[in-house]
């Protein structure tokens, strides 16, 4: 993942009001984000290659 597809990705998050991943990798053309701080818990978020969101899945554990 480039610099600038990694800021790409933490703007995304960000419009959609969600924060400090654990982690960001490249996955089937686009991107997973793993457990964002999100408004609500914490999501596991897959973005196309156009930085759009596609999926937002819920994670069980809400540790902050």
């Amino acid at each position: 993942m480039t610099p600038r597809q990694r800021a790409s990705t933490l703007t995304a998050l960000k419009r959609i009001g969600c924060t400090a991943p654990r982690s960001i990798k490249r996955d089937d053309g686009g991107f997973e984000v793993d457990d964002a701080r999100c408004r609500g818990g914490r999501y596991d978020i897959k973005l196309n290659r156009n930085f759009k969101v596609v999926s937002r899945e819920k994670q069980d554990r809400d540790d902050d």
